[in-house]
């Protein structure tokens, strides 16, 4: 009993020692990869409110939208060229 107590608490001190050694590595991996999935998030919603200004703003998205024309075709061209000057 001595034996595998004694050995238990050898492994458990080996364990906290490896811990102790592992845990700043996972954290600074962590950080690291969640300082860029902030940063892609924060470029993304940049990305949309541009979108969202250039929408609210554009004279023929907005008297579509209000029903001043119906012209469906007009409007999907123009949104296909807008976002093909975003790309």
């Amino acid at each position: 009993m001595a034996t595998t107590r004694a050995g238990f608490t050898g492994l458990a001190q080996e364990l906290a020692s490896l811990v102790r050694e592992q845990v700043p590595n996972v954290l600074e991996e962590t950080g690291t990869k969640a300082r860029y999935v902030i940063d892609v998030v924060v470029r993304n919603l940049f990305e949309r409110g541009a979108a969202v200004g250039f929408l609210a703003t554009d004279r023929e998205s907005c008297t579509f939208v209000v029903g001043v024309h119906d012209d469906r075709d007009m409007i999907r061209a123009r949104l296909r060229a807008y976002r093909k000057h975003r790309a």
